[in-house]
């Protein structure tokens, strides 16, 4: 499955900020797979020292929000959160997704 300029510009449509030029340039690949095979978890994450999730919540997701809930709540995971920016935050708010990607580093 391929997304077209035009889905993505519909599911973003909150971030106008994207350039008509640049978001041609943004046509991503579904990865459905991701969402239908189950994951084998050996429990090697939870001998990683430093963990971070970053959630965007202009970005609707009830998987993602429950993931940010239990990290959250969980000690030792590192959360951070955009509410001025949706699933392109990389384009609409790098300086600040910089900065939480060094923090998390």
């Amino acid at each position: 499955m391929q997304y077209t300029v035009r889905s993505i510009k519909s599911q973003c449509e909150h971030e106008s900020t994207i350039s008509p030029a640049r978001s041609a340039t943004l046509v991503p690949r579904a990865q459905i797979g991701t969402f239908l095979q189950p994951v084998k978890l050996s429990g090697a994450r939870e001998r990683v020292a430093k963990k971070s999730y970053i959630r965007l919540p202009k970005f609707p997701s009830p998987a993602m929000d429950k993931a940010y809930a239990e990290t959250k709540a969980d000690k030792s995971w590192t959360v951070f959160e955009n509410t001025t920016s949706g699933h392109m935050i990389m384009i609409n708010e790098p300086e600040w997704l910089t900065e939480v990607l060094l923090k998390a580093a």
